[in-house]
C-alpha cells in the first residue's frame, strides 16, 4: 500500500520532472517516486562515506601513535644492545683477569689465581 505526499514545486522543477517522466516513459509520480528514492539513496551514502572517513581518520592517528611507539621501542632495543656490549666486554675483562696469578699462598706456597680468589675464595691446593 502506498501513502500520499503532497508538495509544492516550482514551475521550472516540474518541467523537468515531465520532460524526465516522458524519456524515460514513466509517469510523473513515477518519476518523481524514483528520483526521491535515488536521493535518499545518495544521502545514505553520503552518510556512510562520512562514517568510513571518520574511522580511516581514526586509523590515521592510530598508526601514527603506533610508529611512535615502534620508534621508541627501537630506540630502548638499541640502549639495551649497546649496553649489552659494554657488559660482554666488562666480562670478558674480567674473565680475563680472573685468568691471572695474583700471587702464591702463604700455606702451601703454590701458585693462586684471580679465580680462585674470587670465586671459591680458598687455595685450589690445600683450600
Amino acid at each position: 500500500m502506498s501513502e500520499v505526499v503532497y508538495g509544492r514545486v516550482s514551475p521550472a522543477l516540474k518541467q523537468a520532472l515531465t520532460t524526465r517522466a516522458g524519456e524515460r516513459g514513466l509517469s510523473l509520480n513515477a518519476t518523481l517516486v524514483e528520483l526521491l528514492e535515488r536521493a535518499l539513496a545518495v544521502s545514505a551514502m553520503e552518510a556512510a562515506r562520512e562514517e568510513l572517513e571518520a574511522a580511516l581518520a581514526a586509523s590515521g592517528r592510530e598508526l601514527e601513535e603506533t610508529r611512535a611507539r615502534l620508534a621508541a621501542a627501537e630506540g630502548r632495543l638499541a640502549a639495551a644492545a649497546e649496553q649489552e656490549e659494554r657488559t660482554k666486554g666488562t666480562l670478558r675483562a674480567l674473565a680475563e683477569r680472573a685468568r691471572h696469578e695474583l700471587g702464591v699462598c702463604p700455606a702451601c706456597r703454590k701458585p693462586v689465581r684471580g679465580h680462585d680468589y674470587l670465586v671459591s675464595g680458598r687455595c685450589p691446593h690445600c683450600a
